[in-house]
């Protein structure tokens, strides 16, 4: 099923050093696509920067050490993400008939 959003067309102002490196990033009638993805990603964000922010006047901010700590088990579980995905992607497709 394809999905019909409607799009409304604005007007923006951009510092001129932003919009030429948009303009050598994407390529011509892309500029729409990527600053809606850009709004996107951003409208996503917010939300949780909202929450974080919140959590820190309730229980205040993350020490050092428990940052580092987070820092670690992230890039711990991307690594073992990234190690199963590739396991995954070297095994052979099955279909069942």
């Amino acid at each position: 099923m394809i999905s019909i959003v409607a799009a409304t067309r604005i007007t923006i102002t951009v510092d001129e050093d932003v919009l030429n490196e948009l303009k050598s990033r994407v390529g011509p009638g892309e500029v729409s696509g990527y600053v809606v993805e850009a709004l996107r990603a951003r409208l996503q964000r917010d939300p949780i920067m909202e929450l974080i922010d919140k959590l820190d006047e309730m229980y205040g901010p993350l020490a050092e050490d428990e940052v580092e700590e987070g820092r670690r088990e992230w890039k711990e579980m991307s690594r073992r993400l990234s190690s199963t995905l590739e396991q995954s992607s070297d095994s052979p497709e099955t279909t069942a008939g």
